[in-house]
C-alpha cells in the first residue's frame, strides 16, 4: 500500500478535454509517520494549511509537510510554499 503524499498542480486550457500536472513538492512524505504531540507520542496529522491561489499565467500553494526532526517525536511538520507557471 502507498502511503506517500505529494503536491501536484493540474492544469487544463481547453475545458478538461486534456490536463496537464506538474509535480510541486520536492520530495514524498509519509503523514502517518509524522504529526502532533499525543500524550507520550505523536497523533498522525496531515495538516491543515493547506490553500491554493490560481492567477492567469501562475499559481501559489502552500500545504503541510515533514521536516527536520528535533528530539525524539517526529512532531517536525512545517509549512511549505511554491509556485507554478502552467
Amino acid at each position: 500500500m502507498n502511503t506517500m503524499v505529494d503536491l501536484t498542480y493540474a492544469t487544463s486550457g481547453d475545458g478538461s478535454a486534456t490536463w496537464r500536472s506538474v509535480r510541486v513538492s520536492k520530495s514524498s512524505f509519509d503523514p502517518s509517520a509524522f504529526g502532533v504531540p499525543d500524550g507520550l507520542g505523536v497523533r498522525p496529522f496531515i495538516g491543515d494549511y493547506s490553500g491554493i491561489v490560481s492567477l492567469a499565467r501562475t499559481a501559489g500553494m502552500t500545504w503541510t509537510g515533514a521536516g527536520k526532526t528535533f528530539g525524539t517525536l517526529p512532531t517536525n511538520l512545517e509549512i511549505f510554499f511554491a509556485s507554478v507557471t502552467p
